[in-house]
């Protein structure tokens, strides 16, 4: 059996929360768009990986 670990954020890596906050409003706002592909990489770009 592998040992227990415990794994918990720093306060520099917490201070992200209120940064990435508008990134899951809008990424909730938008979920429908997402899934149904709507969302796809503009002229130049890389297609996300879905994986």
């Amino acid at each position: 059996m592998p040992p227990h670990v415990e794994y918990e954020l720093t306060d520099l890596g917490r201070s992200l929360r209120e940064a990435l906050q508008p990134l899951l409003v809008w990424g909730e706002a938008h979920l429908d768009e997402v899934d149904a592909g709507g969302a796809s990489p503009g002229k130049g770009e890389a297609p996300l990986d879905r994986a």
